[in-house]
């Protein structure tokens, strides 16, 4: 029997929306396998328009995306930076060209980027004697291939910030370096 609510009424199907809600329901809920293989379909033949609009709402909608972002990062953080190992180790060359060329094209930016890297570490360095100095330079002297000489504490951390002294280096591989990044765990 055909229950009409008179408020609700859709005059193209005779019946109210509350009426064609549930049985869409249930007609997706039969054919979920079939109208998800339509969509996919529809997606790849609509491409641009898929992405042109997906550029449209995340322009519309920063707040929401931002917010979005940060609470899958947190709750993802662990995967995420096994995917960034993981596609540094495959891309490496790539990634280095990347940024050399980027250099290259960019000096002021790098230069700027250099001294400010020299204005944290002169920030972080204390007055330390000749012998920790000869120390310093000697650790980085005789860094082993494949390895970077990393701040244990880092100088521009977000939460703490350390010194550049002989007992605050260590050797790292690139890639541990790279995912270690400014944090530090206590």
């Amino acid at each position: 029997m055909l229950v009409k609510h008179e408020s609700l009424f859709r005059s193209n199907r005779n019946q109210c929306k509350a009426c064609i809600s549930i049985r869409q329901k249930g007609y997706n809920k039969a054919n979920a396998e079939y109208l998800s293989l339509k969509s996919k379909e529809w997606t790849l033949a609509n491409i641009d328009e898929v992405r042109a609009r997906e550029k449209r709402y995340r322009e519309n909608n920063k707040s929401k995306e931002k917010a979005r972002k940060i609470k899958y990062e947190a709750e993802n953080s662990e995967a995420i930076s096994i995917r960034k190992a993981n596609y540094y180790r495959e891309n490496k060359e790539k990634i280095l060209k990347r940024c050399s060329d980027w250099a290259k094209n960019n000096k002021g930016k790098q230069r700027a980027k250099t001294a400010k890297g020299r204005v944290a570490k002169l920030k972080r360095s204390i007055n330390i004697s000749d012998f920790d100095r000869k120390l310093i330079k000697l650790i980085y002297d005789n860094c082993p291939k494949g390895y970077e000489v990393d701040h244990i504490i880092p100088l521009q951390g977000k939460i703490v910030s350390g010194l550049h002294t002989p007992r605050n280096l260590q050797y790292l591989t690139v890639e541990d370096n790279r995912r270690k990044g400014n944090n530090y765990e206590a």
